[in-house]
């Protein structure tokens, strides 16, 4: 038997349209002006309203935007079409660089007098400083492009705003942690693991005797305390440090140690850490190397650009 395509997306998206009414009811819209506010055309939204259609997620993107709400909120308890029908209305709309994902339009803030405001890929005016999530641009900017500014009656720069789900990518690799900072995360976890065996871990200097030695770590049974303790020396690199708890926690639960060890009676199971563990560090050091420089080299043009616009401001 034959389903009419009305008869389908009735029911699974009554929630939707409901709250959709509900909403623009509060706001005083009727349907063409909610249209315009969500920038998709007034017969897609009162086929999808009458449920002659369903309404799509860019679609529902758009409006809950407009109407300044989530999309879980618009949605209620309405589902998306799980699969394409083919018709003109599952085509998605290709986006461009610059709008965020899935409303169909820009945001962006005047970098002259700061006032919001939404705009469309046609707005934009493509000069030099229009500039998006990859960019040469010597002064380091990203995320910016020139639109019509109706406070400054005028095309100025604007910064685009983004979601935080769907940040730049400049942004996300600024935020991400160093390879030491992971380091001391991986340490710190290790720490905690090992005190639920009875493990006590200190950090401690070495005397000079003790670092021309080459020391790394040392690790003996504290019989006053029925338990084994752990010593690392503070100042090697976090991955250092990581690495010589792990090499340390495996000789004391397999009770094996390496040639790398110093058998002294005095000072317990010391451990030199040659080898690998040093190996590893300064690649990792070079990584965080490699990624510092650039925004290093940035913040330098930047300062020596705004010290010269103040020399000249001075002169004038």
């Amino acid at each position: 038997m034959a389903t009419s395509y009305g008869s389908l997306c009735r029911p699974v998206q009554a929630d939707l349209r409901q709250n959709l009414r509900q909403m623009a009811k509060d706001r005083g819209w009727t349907l063409t002006e909610t249209a315009k506010a969500a920038g998709i055309s007034y017969s897609k939204l009162t086929q999808g309203m009458s449920a002659n259609r369903w309404f799509l997620e860019d679609e529902v993107a758009s409006l809950a935007a407009a109407l300044e709400v989530s999309v879980d909120e618009l949605m209620g308890e309405s589902l998306f079409k799980a699969t394409a029908r083919g018709s003109k209305f599952d085509k998605p709309r290709p986006r461009t660089v610059g709008e965020d994902v899935g409303t169909g339009r820009g945001r962006a803030l005047c970098c002259e007098c700061g006032t919001f405001r939404r705009f469309t890929v046609a707005e934009e005016v493509y000069d030099g400083k229009h500039v998006m999530d990859v960019s040469d641009d010597p002064l380091g900017r990203r995320m910016l492009t020139t639109v019509p500014c109706r406070n400054c009656g005028k095309d100025t720069t604007h910064a685009v705003l983004r979601t935080d789900k769907h940040r730049d990518v400049a942004e996300e690799w600024m935020a991400e942690p160093t390879r030491e900072q992971q380091a001391v995360a991986d340490r710190d976890r290790l720490i905690r693991r090992i005190a639920e065996f009875g493990v006590d871990v200190h950090f401690r200097t070495r005397r000079p005797k003790d670092r021309s030695r080459g020391f790394l770590m040392k690790y003996e049974f504290d019989e006053s305390k029925d338990r084994w303790r752990i010593e690392i020396d503070p100042n090697a690199p976090g991955r250092v440090q990581h690495l010589a708890l792990v090499d340390a926690w495996h000789r004391i639960a397999t009770d094996q140690h390496g040639d790398d060890v110093d058998w002294d009676p005095r000072d317990g199971v010391v451990s030199t850490g040659k080898g690998a563990l040093w190996s590893v560090a300064v690649e990792e050091l070079v990584v965080d190397i490699r990624r510092a420089l650039p925004m290093e080299g940035q913040k330098m043009r930047l300062t020596a650009i705004d010290g010269m616009a103040r020399a000249e401001e001075k002169a004038q």
